[in-house]
Formats: C-alpha cells, structure tokens, sequence
C-alpha cells in the first residue's frame, strides 16, 4: 500500500477543506487511546454518504508519527480528510485538574475548538468512546439558532444523581449542582461527548478563554464538562438524546437504571459508552458487541486484544490481592465497619462524609472476605 501524506493543522491557519463544503468533526485523543480512536473513526466512515465531503480534525499532543501514518493510510475514501492539530501551545504550563483514572488532559481539547477553528461556521467535537450508527452529516445539517454557542444532549445521570441524594467521589449532587455550578433547572445538567458548535457565537462570547481561565482555577467533579454547564449553560441547544445515547454498564454487568435502556441500537445515532467500563476491555458487558463489530476491521484489533489481555490480568492479581487482604482483616473490618456506621449518624458536615466514605470502603472490603471464605 502507497503512503497517504500525513496533514497537519497550524493555529490560525486552518481553514474549512473543500471550500466549506464539507462535514466537520474534531476528536481529542492521546496516544494510548489511538486504537481506540481507529474503531470511532472506522464507524464514522462506514455510516457516511459516498456524496458527502467529511473533514476530521484530530486535537492531540504526543500521536506518534507512526500512528498518524497508520490512522491516515487506513481511511482511504477521497470524499474523508484526516488532519491532525498540535495542542502543546495552547496546553503550556497549564497543569489542569484530572477528576479520575478513565479521564485525562485530552478531554480539555474540546474547550479550545472555537479559537483554533475560528474559520469554520460548525464543527461537531465527539469522545472517542462512542459509536457512530448514522451518518453524522444529519447532526451537522442542524441549524440550533444564533443565540446559542452548541447544541448538546442532557445528561441522564444528573436526573438519578439528585433525584435519590447520590454522593459522588464525596460530591453531594444536589448542593453542587445549586451552589457550585449555580444551574437554575436542576435536572438541565448536558452531557458533552457530542457537541455541535457554533463557532461565530461561541467567539463572540469569548468561550474557550473563559472556560480555560475557569477550569485553570476549579477542580470539578467532571472537569470541562462542569465548566461549560456553570459558564454558558442557557446558551447550549438541547439536542435529541439519540446523538448521544448513554451506556453505562457497572462492574456487576448491569445498565444502570437511569439511561434509556429501551433505545435499541437502530434508534441511536451515537452510542456513547460512559464510565469506566469501556467495551475494549470488558467485551462482555451489554452493547459491547456493536464496538466490536468495528474494531475487528482496523489495524489496531491484535493490539486492542493484547492490552485487554494485559487489563484483564492486572486487574485479577489486584483482586486477588484485595480479597487476601480482606479475608485475614475481616474480624477487624467488621468492627471498623459499624463504628463508622454509628459515627455516620451522629456526625454532619466533613466529619460525617468521612465516615459515610469509609463506611462504604468497608462494606466492600467485607463483601469480598465472604466471597474468598
């Protein structure tokens, strides 16, 4: 196979391919992540209209130059063009919060669209967890109005999370969403894996400074995302919850309750897969097979089976550590256990989240003692 010439992007000089005349999408990826982003690319491309011009541009700072050649060399279609933008400027110095393990620096890449496309009219900005089973051209062709910065899907979770007093990671829900990001409607929390934006208006409000000065100086629950909903919330289109229907599988194998489990595939446009339990590494979980269905045609599927061998190994060993430990601990455990019950209700403020916390490490270290005896 000949070698396809790799593109790149520089700020302040990208400009719409074909003229404008074409379907723009911008992904963040790192390059642990790039096999993973092949299987998002593989669905974008296989979903896409032969009459339709499609330019991706791929926000990234460490890809190697072999893994852009191979990302390039496997989309081949004339109408589809892959170029890849340098964040490393834009990123200097900046030493953003990471809220979790499954996140990573990657995910601010989105904020900056705006000003590094600021020669586009739209741009659709996706994770790369996600599945593309319609062509997203039909996404682009919305027209969300001028008095918006993005279109964007409401975020299922939020509902469940301040409907039944979820704590996360030490979060409660409700007082975040009403004094930290100071949401007028509760439940209008949006999710943003899949944003349609409208770069004219978004500059016009100056976006991505303002979020990147905010996020610079906030450690929020989930990063950008909680940034973009505390700036410019009334400013974010509601989109159709079929551009990004959510999948959350737990560790037990269980969709959570609060996402449209009676969405079927064919329905969803996008298949967004929340959490930390991605399909590349527990291919069991539910809906995991559409994923698959494309990663066994991209050049990374040795690759993609060899790191979820290596996952799957690692993760047993842990396990089997935690469940030792457990089970010569358990007496003690036990104790611990129901001391940090009756303090949990006795207790208010910090001191009382500290005993919920480890109340709850108990409970599971416990669990897992009965499951080793």
């Amino acid at each position: 196979m000949n070698k396809k010439q790799v593109t790149y992007c520089a700020k302040d000089k990208i400009t719409p391919w074909k003229s404008g005349n074409s379907v723009t999408i911008a992904m963040g990826c790192s390059k642990e992540y790039v096999p993973y982003l092949l299987v998002c690319l593989y669905s974008l491309v296989y979903n896409s209209s032969k009459s339709a011009n499609y330019d991706i541009i791929i926000f990234e700072k460490n890809i190697t130059e072999e893994q852009k050649q191979i990302i390039t060399n496997f989309i081949p279609n004339n109408n589809i063009n892959i170029s890849f933008f340098n964040t490393t400027e834009l990123l200097e110095d900046s030493n953003l919060y990471i809220a979790d393990h499954y996140f990573s620096e990657a995910c601010y890449y989105r904020i900056f669209a705006p000003y590094v496309l600021k020669n586009f009219r739209k741009v659709i900005f996706t994770d790369i967890d996600i599945i593309f089973n319609s062509d997203i051209k039909n996404l682009y062709n919305y027209e969300i109005g001028e008095q918006y910065i993005l279109g964007a899907t409401i975020e299922p979770i939020w509902h469940y999370f301040i409907d039944k007093d979820i704590i996360v990671h030490d979060v409660d829900i409700k007082d975040y969403t009403k004094n930290v990001l100071n949401l007028q409607n509760k439940y209008k929390y949006f999710n943003t894996g899949i944003m349609l934006y409208n770069i004219p208006i978004a500059n016009k409000y100056d976006f991505s400074q303002k979020v990147f000065e905010n996020v610079k100086v906030n450690k929020y629950l989930y990063q950008e995302q909680c940034s973009i909903n505390k700036l410019f919330n009334d400013k974010i289109y509601e989109l159709d919850n079929s551009w990004n229907c959510g999948i959350y599988n737990d560790h037990n194998n269980q969709i959570t309750p609060y996402l449209p489990v009676n969405y079927s595939i064919d329905q969803a446009n996008i298949v967004h897969y929340l959490g930390p339990y991605k399909p590349w590494l527990y291919p069991e979980f539910e809906r995991a097979e559409l994923w698959w269905k494309y990663a066994r045609f991209t050049p990374y599927y040795e690759v993609i089976i060899k790191n979820m061998t290596e996952y799957t190994i690692n993760n047993l060993y842990n396990q089997t550590k935690t469940g030792m430990f457990a089970l010569n601990h358990y007496k003690l455990n036990c104790l611990n256990y129901w001391k940090s019950k009756i303090l949990s209700n006795i207790t208010l403020g910090a001191t009382k989240q500290h005993y919920l916390k480890k109340k709850a490490y108990l409970r599971d270290l416990i669990k897992v003692a009965k499951e080793y005896k």
